[in-house]
Parts: structure tokens; C-alpha cells; sequence
């Protein structure tokens, strides 16, 4: 495995970058100011020695076991392919070093388990449009992209429910059902590109939110997969379901606690 050093000791007498050999292991190191703390979900994974930062390139086996599963067209991993997922709509900036394209829930859970397995910190993207720095993958690693999850499965207008997976565009759902006089209610304004899985994370908001509530009050249950890679699920079609709120409380989470792999949302007419 290759990991490029980054010395966060505070006796650094310039701000600019200089190259050096460490003396023990030969690795390139790069000396520079001390670094801002490292948060987020991809923070996990535990990269710090005394004195310096690791960040971990993705092992040769990983990359072999991800190609395996998802075939050549599911991920990227060159760097000009990177570059465009190293930012959403905020100001952070840090480049994934592998991008994977799940189109089941069944692959998210398997990349997740190999994630764990190497040691290597994930995050989960949307469409990118969120402005908290969410899906900003801090320490590089493992970036798992919703985009190909992007079916509306059902639609229950008798009941007024629509199941979906997380890559489904917001505004698709209302195009979905306008023709029956409904619609979904939270409208974020960049609702022509977000992804439900986006506004689930975030707890997203909008205009409409000042008549019917945010996100939260419109997401019934979700397909989860946990940090072990276990597949499961919470709420339901029925309101008010007994025992804790954990819909809620997974709502607007920023992607810290689960991977969302299917949304049941309420439509409105």
C-alpha cells in the first residue's frame, strides 16, 4: 500500500510545501503548517501517528475486489475523473481516491463490508449540490455515488406514499404524480438536480416547507445499510408507528450514521 505523509508538527518555518524523505521508512513526506482537525464521516478511519497524518491510498486488493463487483464501468479511479468529486455546492475540497457506482442496495452493503475489511474510510454521495461539506470525502478513500440508484419503485396514490431509491432527482417525483394532483411537498432550490438520498441526509427544506414542514416531515421509512455493511429498514407506509423515531433521527444525519438505499416519501394533493 502506498500513503503519502503529511507532517503536522508546529516547528514548520514556512507555510509553503517542501518534499523530504522520512528517514525511517524512505516515504515522501510533505511539510507544512498544522492541519485544521479532520471531520466528517470519512474521519473514522483512525489515519493519525504521532507527529504526522496518514492518508492511505485505496490497497491494489480493494480496487481488484470493487472492479470485481461493479465490473469496469462502475467506478472511476483516475484523477481527472476524481477531480469531479472532490467538492459539492460548498467551498471544501478534498478528491475521493476511488469512486463507486452501486445500483443495488446489495452492492452498497458489499462495499461498505469492503471498506471495513481494508480499513478504508466511505462516504456517500448525491448529486453533490449540498452546501454542508456532507459528502466532501475528508481523508480520501472509498466514495459510494447514488447515482445509478435513481428508480421510482412505487406508487401508491390510493395512499398517497412513493418509494424510491436515494438517487431519484426531487423534482422527479413530482413530475411523477402531478398528472393524478399530487405532488411532493419539500422543494429545495436545486431541486432540478438534488437526490432524495441528498435531502434525506441533509433534512432539505424549501418554499413549500413553510406550509407542510422539511424533509423530515415527509420521509415515512428507509432501507439502511449500517457501517458493518447490515442491511435493514425503519418506519413504514403508516404514520406514527410505535417505538423510537429513528427516521427522524437519521434525518438530516449528513451521511455520519448510515447509507440511505430506499426513501418512502408522503405525497401531497
Amino acid at each position: 500500500m502506498i500513503a503519502a505523509v503529511r507532517r503536522t508538527d508546529t516547528d514548520s518555518s514556512s507555510s509553503e510545501p517542501t518534499r523530504s524523505q522520512h528517514p525511517s521508512s524512505g516515504v515522501a513526506v510533505r511539510e507544512a503548517l498544522p492541519m485544521p482537525p479532520h471531520i466528517g464521516p470519512a474521519a473514522s478511519a483512525g489515519r493519525h501517528t504521532r507527529g504526522f497524518t496518514l492518508d492511505l491510498m485505496i490497497p491494489a486488493g480493494l480496487k481488484q475486489r470493487v472492479h470485481d463487483l461493479l465490473g469496469p464501468r462502475g467506478y472511476l479511479d483516475r484523477p481527472e475523473d476524481l477531480a469531479l468529486y472532490e467538492y459539492d455546492g460548498g467551498i471544501d475540497k478534498h478528491p475521493p481516491d476511488l469512486v463507486a457506482f452501486p445500483r443495488s442496495t446489495a452492492e452498497v452493503a458489499a462495499l461498505v463490508t469492503l471498506a471495513r475489511e481494508f480499513g478504508v474510510p466511505f462516504v456517500g454521495r448525491g448529486a453533490g449540490t449540498g452546501l454542508s461539506g456532507g459528502a466532501i470525502p475528508r481523508e480520501g478513500g472509498l466514495m459510494i455515488a447514488f447515482a445509478r440508484m435513481n428508480r421510482i419503485l412505487e406508487l401508491d396514490l390510493e395512499n398517497e406514499r412513493a418509494v424510491v431509491q436515494p438517487g431519484v432527482v426531487n423534482l422527479d417525483i413530482t413530475l411523477a404524480v402531478e398528472g393524478s394532483g399530487y405532488f411532493y411537498a419539500p422543494d429545495p432550490s436545486s431541486q432540478r438536480a438534488c437526490t432524495i438520498g441528498g435531502n434525506v441526509a441533509e433534512n432539505a427544506g424549501g418554499p413549500h416547507t413553510l406550509a407542510y414542514g422539511v424533509t423530515t416531515n415527509h420521509v415515512l421509512g428507509l432501507e439502511l445499510v449500517l457501517p458493518d455493511g447490515t442491511v435493514t429498514e425503519t418506519g413504514g407506509k403508516a404514520s406514527d408507528l410505535p417505538g423510537y423515531d429513528l427516521v427522524g433521527l437519521l434525518t438530516g444525519s449528513e451521511g455520519t450514521m448510515v447509507l440511505v438505499t430506499k426513501v418512502i416519501v408522503r405525497l401531497m394533493r
